[in-house]
């Protein structure tokens, strides 16, 4: 199994650098990935002015033989407002959530065709706090299971 990090734009990203992931895949094609970082300071917009939706979506290359997935988003905890996370599998918003700062989103188990999937999150801002109108920069963790590791949700990570 290999898990890869890429931007929107299929440019390798991370809060201190590139970095590509590799992994050996167990036997069973089974594997837990609790710790993926996204980290995004500056959004992306449809227009020059700035709004709620970034259009931001770091994304990791995530494959299974067996096409079973469980991915589940955590916002930061050091978040000063609310946002909606929105899980995006290859191109398409697969689901979406709202979180304060350091909330799960509860996780999403996704049958897909067996191969290398893109799953990453965007979000959408949401005013209060230190969100006066709104999203400049957001950051979480990415969590992900896959084949039997996937079939009974998120387990302890």
């Amino acid at each position: 199994m290999n898990i890869t990090k890429t931007s929107a734009t299929g440019a390798m990203i991370a809060a201190a650098g590139a970095v590509a992931l590799g992994f050996a895949a167990p036997a069973a094609n089974a594997a837990v990935f609790p710790n993926n970082p996204v980290n995004v300071t500056q959004c992306y917009y449809r227009t020059a002015t700035p709004s709620q939706e970034c259009l931001n979506t770091p994304s990791y290359n995530v494959r299974s033989s067996s096409g079973k997935y469980v991915v589940q988003f955590r916002a930061n905890p050091s978040h000063c407002s609310s946002m909606i996370a929105h899980i995006i599998v290859d191109g398409t918003e697969w689901g979406r959530q709202v979180l304060g700062p350091g909330q799960r989103d509860g996780s999403y188990f996704m049958q897909l065709s067996p191969g290398t999937h893109r799953i990453g999150v965007r979000a959408t801002g949401i005013r209060g706090g230190c969100n006066t109108g709104s999203l400049i920069g957001w950051s979480g963790n990415l969590h992900f299971e896959t084949g039997a590791d996937a079939d009974n949700g998120i387990g302890i990570g």
